[in-house]
């Protein structure tokens, strides 16, 4: 699912998992009830799309997509400094299993998931020195607007159909012209 901002399309998931401090097994009945609500609110305000979560009694899953501006740490920061503060607030009984200030511990996990893999995006990136010809000098040769229907256009796509556009071109004023 691609989701779009003014100025970028991006197709973005988390997978993250965390505990609660000293891994106690809290995260039960209306503490569980609770913390989902929270989860969707976070995401509800800060435009998180939450795909799969889960609250296991030790533990959490979620699976969500963000944008771009949001680093995995700010995610984390949102979703486990919001909920800390309400949970300690509203379950004060609580307290005699988890000391401090924080009801998460301090360290969490995180994968990127993508639909696309490792192995396509290196071949992707190997291939990009490859005997390519600039659009500019295929447009060039095929006078016919028929260009982007051609085998010659086929043959320049790329992993995701998109053809490649990088003219090595500089301007220089005292030539009166484009140097290539």
């Amino acid at each position: 699912m691609k989701n779009h901002t003014c100025n970028a399309t991006y197709d973005i998931q988390y997978h993250f998992v965390w505990i609660p401090k000293y891994r106690k097994r809290v995260l039960i009945g209306e503490v569980k009830i609770r913390l989902e609500e929270l989860f969707r609110e976070c995401a509800e305000i800060n435009q998180f799309d939450v795909m799969e979560l889960s609250i296991q009694p030790d533990h959490i899953h979620i699976l969500l997509s963000a944008k771009p501006r949001y680093s995995p740490s700010d995610i984390m920061q949102l979703i486990k400094g919001g909920s800390s503060k309400i949970i300690r607030k509203e379950f004060p009984e609580l307290q005699e299993f988890l000391w401090g200030d924080s009801f998460w511990a301090d360290k969490y996990f995180v994968s990127t998931h993508s639909v696309v893999s490792e192995e396509v995006i290196r071949n992707y990136i190997k291939k990009q020195d490859e005997d390519r010809q600039p659009l500019w000098i295929l447009r060039a040769l095929d006078r016919s607007n028929s260009f982007l229907n051609s085998d010659v256009a086929n043959e320049k796509r790329g992993v995701w159909g998109v053809i490649f556009h990088l003219p090595r071109c500089l301007f220089w004023r005292n030539s009166g012209g484009l140097k290539f």
